[in-house]
């Protein structure tokens, strides 16, 4: 007669098929709570486990030695499901354990057990295995092991015992029991599925997959932690039915069943309705609502939303790999809102240069262009964009601020310096949908009449592409407004193969700075005298005057005294 299971194959390899010797103790629990025990004592010493319940206990031995065998009462049966596997983790660790309760008291030797069919049929026989005069009410349970599975045991997480409804003592200590709705009544979402609680924290959910993959689940009072951790994000508290499928035998996880995807949808629907009505309550904080809202909401969901969020950034300043100034704003239904840029002319002897960014051309398969960055101060553009999901009326319209660099003769530049080249120009923008004369910004509305204040720009560099000796930069009258943009220039120029961020940074400005002094003409004292000042030994604010002589430098000093170095 064929077999529908090789139970002698199964019960040699039954040991292979638990993950870790301490989920013994929550099957144990679970057991008795199951019974309707209102308590339970485990005590682990000395290579012993003893666990004792008051619950209803059971009649017969032999459902306990058969696997995938349950004599739970209807109720059990149909909510919990259970797989009737419990014991048998016991089996594995143990090397003799003995069962008591109404029935007697059965004494088995496991290694027997698992490998000797004769033994497994004495053990099943009344009267063999089972003093019947040792009877008990409830359950207990005693049991020997190696001292290596005992400490494995002993190690537990109080985490996975707190829920069970049930008084638990665990060597003397009393787990104390949690509330799941006092411990989650933080969590903005609270709702009830199919009977049971839901816990939801909707802020920054990434997809509804992800979510559903860091939910926890308490089952029956065992928790069933999620796969994936990434921060609370919500707990299901099952304590009526099966609205979802834990994976048998030992429910480590939740089955991605039809159940699984039901409670999904009706998850996400919570969340949405949550969103939405925070969002258009205008109530504070909701940022992180409306990025959950960008990766779950359909988009008619989206189009019920008064508010959206967009992203907000100076491309032109602070341009580092990580610009500091990118931020996110909330606009509103009806609002009108522009991403902006800027496109720059040289004006020079009268003819117009446009300057173009460098980039790519498919068509000619060359690069094309004249530029690779442009700096300019913090606030005079702002580029806005979307999320990749966000409602049909908020719609992004672009403006261009034009700006015109109009260069003098010969004498209002200096070269020679670190950067390419510094001109004392007239800088005058204007918006696109600002009306100027024959389309040139130096012969018509200059900035500085504009009522908006970004277009007032007094300095403006120019990146060709080539390091800080291809920057050109444009000022209006005073070159030490590059304190506007040097920041910029640095970040931009920083590169991770190079010297270290700091070292790198600062040799630029230090650079730049070099060269301010190079513009104006006047000179800071302690750059030009720190070397031999070092070797005369004197201080700086002490010399009235320096004087070189053939091959002698005499310093006077304030009050008179001279000293004398001698050059090579």
């Amino acid at each position: 007669m064929s077999k529908v299971i090789n139970e002698n194959r199964m019960l040699k390899l039954v040991h292979n098929f638990f993950e870790h010797p301490a989920m013994l103790i929550t099957e144990l629990v679970q057991n008795a709570v199951r019974a309707k025990a209102s308590k339970i004592d485990i005590a682990i010493e000395d290579g012993t486990l003893v666990v004792c319940d008051d619950g209803y206990g059971c009649d017969s031995h032999e459902p306990l030695l058969t696997l995938a065998e349950s004599c739970w009462d209807a109720e059990v049966e149909e909510n919990e499901q259970p797989a009737g596997w419990g014991l048998f983790v016991l089996y594995c660790l143990a090397e003799k354990v003995s069962l008591t309760s109404r029935f007697g008291t059965l004494t088995i030797d496991t290694a027997l057990f698992f490998n000797d069919a004769v033994y497994r049929g004495k053990a099943l026989s009344v009267g063999e295995l089972v003093d019947t005069s040792k009877t008990a009410e409830g359950f207990t349970i005693s049991a020997t092991m190696d001292s290596r599975k005992m400490k494995q045991i002993a190690g537990i997480s109080h985490k996975r015992l707190q829920y069970f409804p049930i008084e638990i003592t665990l060597n003397g200590d009393s787990v104390v029991r949690e509330s799941v709705v006092e411990e989650y009544k933080d969590y903005p979402i609270k709702a009830q599925y199919m009977g049971n609680d839901v816990f939801i924290n909707p802020k920054r959910i990434d997809t509804l997959a992800e979510w559903l993959q860091s939910l926890d689940v308490i089952w029956y009072g065992m928790l069933i932690p999620a796969p994936r951790y990434s921060g609370n994000r919500g707990i299901v508290n099952v304590t009526q039915g099966t609205p979802l499928t834990p994976v048998l035998p030992f429910r480590t996880t939740i089955k991605q069943d039809e159940k699984f995807a039901e409670f999904g949808a009706f998850a996400r629907q919570k969340i949405v309705e949550y969103c939405t009505k925070k969002i258009n309550s205008k109530a504070e904080g909701v940022e992180p609502l409306m990025q959950t809202m960008e990766k779950l909401a359909t988009q008619e969901e989206l189009n019920r939303l008064d508010y959206y969020i967009i992203d907000e950034e100076d491309p032109y300043f602070d341009t580092g790999h990580s610009p500091a100034h990118s931020t996110s704003r909330i606009v509103a239904r009806g609002e009108r809102v522009f991403t902006e840029d800027a496109e720059i002319t040289i004006v020079e002897d009268g003819k117009r240069r446009r300057l173009r960014k460098i980039g790519y051309d498919h068509a000619t398969k060359r690069y094309t262009g004249n530029y690779e960055m442009l700096f300019l101060p913090k606030g005079v553009i702002t580029e806005r964009s979307t999320l990749e999901s966000h409602p049909d009326w908020l719609e992004i319209e672009e403006r261009i601020l034009r700006i015109d660099i109009c260069t003098g003769d010969g004498d209002d530049k200096y070269t020679g310096g670190h950067l390419e080249g510094w001109y004392d120009a007239a800088i005058v923008s204007a918006w696109s949908d600002t009306d100027t004369k024959d389309g040139c910004l130096c012969q018509g509305q200059s900035g500085t009449d504009t009522k908006d204040d970004r277009c007032k720009i007094d300095i403006i560099g120019i990146d060709a592409g080539g390091g800080l000796s291809s920057i050109a930069i444009y000022y209006a009258k005073d070159a030490g407004l590059i304190d506007k943009i040097d920041d910029s220039i640095a970040n931009h120029l920083y590169y991770e193969d190079g010297d270290t961020y700091d070292t790198q940074y600062e040799e630029t400005r230090n650079a730049i700075w070099e060269d301010v002094q190079n513009v104006h003409g006047t000179f800071d004292r302690r750059d030009l005298l720190k070397g031999f000042i070092t070797v005369a030994g004197v201080r700086i604010a002490d010399v009235r005057n320096i004087g070189i002589h053939k091959n002698k430098m005499i310093i006077t000093m304030e009050e008179g005294e001279e000293k004398v170095l001698l050059l090579a």
